[in-house]
C-alpha cells in the first residue's frame, strides 16, 4: 500500500482502499486528514498549469474558456 489514502478514525489507523470507504465520521481526525490532503497542493497546482493547452486555430487558452 501507498498509504497516500492513510487516515485516523478512532486513534487507529485506517486506509481507505482498504478498510474503507465507509466510517464514523464522528470518528475520522478530519484535522489530520485535510492536513495530508494538502501537503501537496502547491505542487499538484504547478503540475495543472502546465497542461494548460493553446488552442491553435483560435490561439486562446483553456482558462479564458471557462466562466
Amino acid at each position: 500500500m501507498c498509504g497516500a489514502c492513510r487516515i485516523t478514525v478512532g486513534g487507529k489507523t485506517k486506509f481507505v482502499c482498504v478498510d474503507g470507504p465507509e466510517f464514523d465520521g464522528h470518528q475520522v481526525n478530519f484535522d489530520e486528514m485535510l492536513k495530508r490532503m494538502g501537503a501537496f497542493k502547491n505542487i499538484e497546482r504547478e503540475e495543472m498549469h502546465k497542461l494548460d493547452t493553446v488552442c491553435e486555430a483560435t490561439k486562446e487558452t483553456d482558462e479564458k474558456k471557462k466562466p
